[in-house]
């Protein structure tokens, strides 16, 4: 699985590590996979093959070409840490993020100023077939890579056509689909990142 042992976000120790000198593309090259690879290869049972299938998800996620790519669709991703041997966990984060307001559905992110973990910290998750971006408009999200012609497919495109609730009073407790990108021949599904973690 991902990596997530001696990170620890809010203050970057030697056991952890965020290279921002190299390009993304370098950090992974062991690992050069399409979107369909991954996702077509499920993870069953724990042990190294499924850490080397989770680690090449999470490679994916952090390509050149996928971030370029997002980028030219209005989204921004957040950076990803890295541990000691070099291997990506599933933290990501958004250097520099301000704490701030944002209208509903989006997430808010309040607590303490003195909070000691970083602004819209979030877990890609052990299947790793999540990602967090702010889009052009610097509202966060969550997307999701999801197979095509799948039943989760049919259902989020369901999703979608209902719209997004503009106010509390409209929300149904389902996160609403914003968008569905296409993407090497799958899809990402858009949605507003709903909580973020709150400092006590």
């Amino acid at each position: 699985m991902p990596s997530t042992s001696n990170i620890d976000v809010g203050t970057v120790t030697s056991e952890a590590k965020i290279d921002t000198t190299q390009p993304i593309s370098t950090q992974h090259s062991r690992w050069v996979d399409a979107l369909d690879s991954v996702l077509n290869n499920p993870l069953d049972e724990p042990g190294d093959a499924s850490c080397e299938l989770a680690n090449r998800r999470l490679a994916w996620w952090d390509s050149a070409h996928l971030r370029t790519w997002m980028l030219d669709q209005g989204y921004s991703f957040y950076q990803r840490l890295y541990n000691s041997s070099g291997d990506p966990s599933d933290i990501v984060f958004l250097p520099g993020a301000e704490r701030q307001d944002t209208s509903f559905p989006y997430a808010h992110q309040g607590g303490s100023a003195e909070a000691v973990r970083q602004p819209f910290e979030a877990h890609t998750g052990e299947r790793a077939i999540v990602g967090y971006a702010q889009d052009s408009q610097g509202r966060h999200v969550a997307m999701k890579a999801i197979l095509s012609g799948s039943e989760e497919y049919r259902i989020l495109k369901h999703l979608q056509s209902q719209g997004v609730p503009v106010s509390p009073d409209e929300f149904q407790n389902v996160i609403p689909i914003l968008d569905i990108l296409p993407c090497e021949d799958h899809w990402l599904a858009i949605m507003p990142r709903f909580v973020a973690f709150i400092a006590l």
